[in-house]
């Protein structure tokens, strides 16, 4: 899978925490990467 080139990744560990506070917020990104027009 490519990551997104439109997308802001964080470039620090403050910036990752910042964005993914918990597994629930990484794991809603990581379904909106695979999926940006929705589960199937």
């Amino acid at each position: 899978m490519m990551l997104a080139a439109e997308h802001n990744y964080s470039n620090t560990y403050r910036e990752c925490v910042k964005m993914f506070p918990d597994d629930t917020a990484c794991a809603a990104f990581l379904v909106r990467l695979r999926w940006p027009e929705g589960q199937i």
